[in-house]
């Protein structure tokens, strides 16, 4: 996989695959600087220690999107946004200066259930497997720079109709970031990805 973040968002390619996706959405403040997140007005928190390259991210909304999928054996795939700006089913998450983790999950099963998704690489290329790509986006929408997860594990703990919970633990060449997670599985559909204010 070796995913940028743009192929997250909307189709590059970082080493070896791209990937389709789809959505949903919390709600909330924006917030850069600590070391610690929070998912408001969505539910449940996000937690967040570390940092990479320097980058933190605070009072994330987030939504996530499960999809059908049939491209490298995966049938399965959840894709999860957290970001410092609001609106994102509305707006869309492709917002001039934000920073953004994408949590990006493919499964070879054809629901999606709890499980351990290490970080792709070449000893993990085929389904489970993540992407993590964490980033700040420029006025124009484009990583600076595009940070993709080196190694590390996304656990879902639990996933339901209307959200899906876990943990992670992810290294990067320039840092690392741990924490857990509940996502919202509301958008109606995938947010534009139009680079917006």
């Amino acid at each position: 996989m070796g995913l940028c973040v743009t192929s997250v968002i909307v189709g590059c390619d970082d080493d070896d695959a791209s990937h389709g996706g789809s959505t949903n959405d919390g709600g909330s403040d924006s917030g850069l600087g600590s070391d610690s997140a929070s998912l408001v007005d969505g539910g449940a928190p996000l937690t967040m220690t570390g940092s990479a390259g320097g980058v933190t991210l605070a009072n994330a909304n987030a939504f996530g999107v499960i999809v059908a999928t049939n491209a490298s054996g995966s049938k399965t795939r959840l894709r999860m946004i957290f970001e410092d700006r609001e609106a994102l089913c509305a707006t869309g998450f492709m917002r001039q200066n934000a920073t953004l983790l994408n949590l990006d999950l493919e499964s070879p099963d054809a629901t999606l259930k709890p499980g351990t998704f290490p970080i792709w690489d070449q000893t993990h290329s085929t389904p489970p497997y993540a992407d993590a790509p964490f980033v700040k986006l420029d006025g124009s929408c484009k990583p600076s720079p595009d940070r993709g997860a080196k190694s590390g594990n996304v656990v879902l703990t639990a996933v339901t109709d209307s959200s899906v919970s876990g943990t992670f633990d992810i290294t990067y060449a320039d840092g690392h970031i741990q924490g857990s997670f509940t996502v919202p599985l509301s958008c109606p559909s995938y947010p534009q990805t139009t680079c917006v204010p």
